[in-house]
């Protein structure tokens, strides 16, 4: 039996070589990052996110947490570049990534963003006339910096045009009709926003 020893040869230089192998991995990557990412507060407890699809992405993951950078992952194949996250608690700061994903992999995390959600609306309102007068008082609502009082004579939202913003949970509405009927709304107010509860 003859033994033969065969020598493979290339006209390629090892440095060469090397830049190609490098070059095939990267076109097998995942897709971008996702940009433009947002966070709104859109009820008490829903914050709407939305950003910028990434070329190629087929689905995206979305990643949360109380915390900066300490974002864990929170719900999956999110098929579009829009999502509303509910059941969230009211007042309450959280901060959000998000990633893209394709048949080649998973593209980076996005920038953080961070949202506060809407604060509770103002309960138990309790109201105390006096000549031409109504003093308003009500527990004071977590996260509120300042509260929104409605006053209107029609018993609805639609038609409360007056109002006042106070700082405090108590207000007296001066120069009133004596023998009507008034009707109050006060809303709470944080850095998201205002949060219109009927009351």
């Amino acid at each position: 039996m003859k033994t033969f020893i065969v020598t493979l040869k290339t006209s390629i230089p090892v440095s060469l070589l090397l830049v190609t192998l490098c070059a095939s991995f990267a076109l097998a990557a995942g897709p971008p990052t996702p940009t433009g990412l947002v966070a709104t507060a859109s009820l008490e407890t829903h914050v709407a996110l939305s950003w910028t699809a990434a070329s190629g992405a087929i689905s995206y993951n979305i990643y949360r947490s109380t915390t900066p950078s300490g974002e864990a992952l929170f719900t999956t194949n999110i098929l579009s570049n829009t999502f509303e996250n509910s059941g969230l608690s009211n007042g309450t700061l959280y901060f959000y990534k998000v990633d893209a994903v394709n048949s080649s992999g998973t593209s980076r995390l996005s920038s953080e963003v961070s949202v506060t959600t809407k604060t509770a609306g103002a309960t138990g309102i309790k109201a105390t006339t006096d000549n031409s007068q109504v003093t308003l008082t009500w527990p004071s609502a977590p996260t509120a910096t300042s509260y929104r009082i409605y006053r209107d004579t029609l018993g609805g939202p639609s038609g409360a045009t007056n109002f006042v913003v106070t700082g405090s949970n108590s207000h007296t509405d001066t120069g009133l009709v004596n023998g009507t009927k008034y009707w109050y709304e006060v809303d709470a107010i944080n850095a998201s926003g205002e949060n219109f509860a009927f009351a």
